[in-house]
């Protein structure tokens, strides 16, 4: 009879980077690979290194005071916590969503404001921006000239 192994998916190296967007209503959004180098909490703690701009996010226990339950949003790996009020405290701008990398050391997941992050756009929205241009994608060449012209309903320049 053969020797079968169980595959255990968990085995698989995670394909992304961790990353952590902060969204526009201070909302903390957790890609599956960072919430998986956490150990897949069910509540954080959240501190923040005021002279070096770094936020941290720990694993804590429910009860805790000072935690915050982090939940799935969907199928697709995204995990969300809220951070609002931590976010307000601290004067970290959540007027645009942005998306940082995050680094993984001694049990704290880490987001370095001061390296910046990239506007965050959902797929949600990028649907309606590609509906809205007519199914032009903004990376195909001049469709993102364009895009301020079709979403004001002029038709686009034949330039």
């Amino acid at each position: 009879m053969p020797n079968f192994e169980v595959f255990d998916k968990r085995a698989i190296p995670m394909t992304k980077r961790p990353q952590v967007t902060i969204q526009a209503r201070g909302t903390l959004s957790f890609n599956a690979s960072s919430y998986h180098v956490l150990g897949e909490p069910k509540a954080l703690e959240l501190l923040f290194d005021r002279e070096a701009q770094i936020i941290g996010f720990r694993p804590a226990d429910t009860g805790s005071p000072n935690a915050y339950p982090i939940r799935p949003v969907s199928a697709g790996g995204t995990y969300v916590a809220s951070g609002g009020a931590f976010l307000k405290y601290y004067g970290v701008d959540f007027s645009t969503p942005m998306r940082y990398d995050a680094d993984f050391t001694d049990g704290l997941l880490m987001v370095d404001l001061k390296k910046g992050g990239r506007v965050a756009t959902s797929n949600r929205n990028r649907a309606a921006m590609n509906a809205a241009s007519g199914g032009l994608s903004l990376f195909n060449s001049g469709a993102g000239d364009r895009l301020d012209e079709v979403l004001q309903g002029s038709q686009p320049s034949g330039d």
